[in-house]
């Protein structure tokens, strides 16, 4: 059952995460010019997306829950269609589900599945049904992911 929730530990070298730094994120690798102006860096969604996975691999789940959170909310205001960062959506029910906020991760990963169904996604989400005893749910979403 570990093995789906998607955080392994990783990486001791990681640059300090501090919640009150300010970026520009831009909506893609490419040279556009489609900033979001928020202070004097520059990092890309890509960048953003990276650092938030080691944050997650590394356990710092708020750390990770902020960079997510930024993300889609940089993705969402760049007009990013939402299928192509359902993964993230995965990712914060995943970290939901390791803080215990059973409610709230399973309406990140029914929301994820919604927008592209992942089978790491419905492996979190049958973690979620069997904590909460529901038999039929746990069985239900890892046989649909396997299709």
């Amino acid at each position: 059952m570990r093995a789906c929730a998607l955080l392994v530990g990783v990486s001791a070298l990681l640059p300090s995460h501090k919640h009150n730094r300010a970026v520009r994120r831009r909506a893609a690798d490419d040279e556009s010019q489609n900033f979001e102006v928020v202070g004097s860096q520059t990092v890309s969604l890509k960048s953003q997306f990276e650092r938030a996975l080691v944050l997650q691999r590394a356990g710092d789940l708020d750390g990770a829950l902020d960079e997510y959170r930024a993300f889609i909310d940089a993705a969402e205001e760049h007009e990013v269609p939402p299928a192509a960062y359902a993964e993230v959506r995965g990712n914060v029910g995943a970290l939901l589900l390791k803080r215990g906020d059973l409610a709230e991760a399973a309406a990140e990963l029914e929301a994820s599945i919604a927008l592209r169904d992942l089978a790491t996604t419905r492996c979190n989400l049958a973690i979620i049904r069997m904590r909460q005893n529901d038999a039929a749910g746990a069985r239900e979403h890892p046989r649909a992911g396997l299709r």
